[in-house]
């Protein structure tokens, strides 16, 4: 693995002195890595969808990101946790590791998705545009929620996420349900429906 090309925008371990400061930039490199993997989700289903491989070299650049920030964090996450902690800070660090390890998650499952293309690419099949839309229309439920999930992170409007996201969540989900069933198109999205459910809670 080289590592050269990854980087570390927000946490130093010079911020452990000041435990506030810390998790306040562990927040953001968490943000960060959720971003580069909702990138990589993405780009693997625009693989998926074109069977164009002319970009994978971008999506395992993206994917080294992605572990990289994985052991990262945990690792500075782990030390945080012995710091002076306020019980909101200490709520955060509580939290964070399942956080990062689900982000990464995520991007195993586009890793898994542009397999999956590539297997679909070697055997000659395409999928059909009834699934291509179908997929299209999880990947914009994917990026609702993901929006929303971003949103709470960054702690913008996280009152009125808290008041409405219940609601609105279960109707994505059972919308999503309902594409699940429809033409048994749910060899071609489960890794998008276990990334959507993850959301969805």
């Amino acid at each position: 693995n080289n590592e050269s090309c990854c980087t570390i925008y927000y946490i130093d371990e010079k911020m452990l002195l000041t435990p506030p400061v810390a998790v306040l930039q562990a927040k953001n490199e968490i943000i960060n890595m959720a971003e580069i993997a909702r990138g990589n989700f993405n780009l693997s289903l625009n693989i998926l969808t074109k069977l164009d491989l002319s970009r994978k070299d971008t999506f395992a650049a993206n994917e080294e990101e992605i572990n990289f920030l994985n052991h990262e964090l945990v690792s500075f996450i782990v030390k945080l946790s012995n710091s002076s902690l306020s019980n909101h800070d200490h709520n955060f660090v509580s939290s964070a590791i399942k956080v990062i390890s689900d982000i990464e998650r995520i991007g195993d499952y586009a890793e898994n998705i542009v397999e999956y293309a590539e297997l679909l690419g070697e055997s000659g099949a395409r999928l059909s545009q009834a699934a291509i839309v179908e997929i299209e229309g999880v990947r914009d439920l994917v990026e609702h929620l993901y929006q929303e999930a971003i949103k709470a992170a960054k702690a913008e409007y996280k009152e009125k996420i808290a008041a409405a996201s219940g609601a609105e969540k279960a109707a994505l989900k059972q919308e999503l349900k309902n594409i699940i069933k429809s033409k048994n198109i749910c060899c071609h999205i489960s890794f998008c429906t276990k990334f959507m459910c993850y959301f969805c809670g």
